[in-house]
């Protein structure tokens, strides 16, 4: 059985590189299609409807926050990985406003290493486990714990800490 894999993202030498790294390291048989924005994955999902979407979260023309909200209002249980250098506190707020329960999602960070990103990848992809990478997994908790934003100072702690 073929898996059916959806890369968005805005940076074509980033996309190429997920497809690479995936095509090395994952042994399941797969087909893998590329989308240069939000807008470009969401019309891409409609008609390639794939197994799981790894998406940058800020792009021109749709942003990945936006494309997913699209993306599970119509088919909610879709894997999504959101892999981004932004782990900001706005975007981790907007993504728990959106997740539905019954989704697989993670966020990965495009800063850590390429194992941690293939870990995150199966982990999603081949095994149904969500993937949330330490330092956003912190801020969630934070924000759990508390109802208005954190300060300037609390999330440099929460960063520094969970680094």
């Amino acid at each position: 059985m073929t898996t059916k894999l959806l890369v968005v993202d805005d940076l074509s030498a980033l996309r190429q590189h997920i497809v690479r790294l995936v095509r090395e390291k994952v042994t399941t048989d797969l087909e893998v299609k590329e989308a240069q924005n939000g807008l470009e994955g969401l019309n891409l999902f409609r008609s390639y409807k794939p197994d799981m979407i790894v998406m940058d979260i800020v792009m021109p023309e749709m942003t990945g926050i936006k494309a997913a909200q699209q993306i599970w209002s119509e088919s909610p249980r879709t894997k999504i990985l959101f892999w981004s250098q932004f782990h900001k506190e706005a975007y981790i707020r907007e993504l728990g406003k959106i997740v539905p329960d019954e989704a697989i999602h993670g966020y990965a960070l495009k800063s850590e290493s390429d194992e941690k990103l293939i870990y995150a990848l199966t982990s999603i992809m081949l095994h149904d486990n969500p993937y949330i990478d330490p330092i956003v997994r912190g801020v969630q908790t934070k924000l759990q714990s508390k109802d208005g934003s954190l300060s300037d100072v609390e999330y440099e702690t929460l960063l520094d800490i969970a680094l």
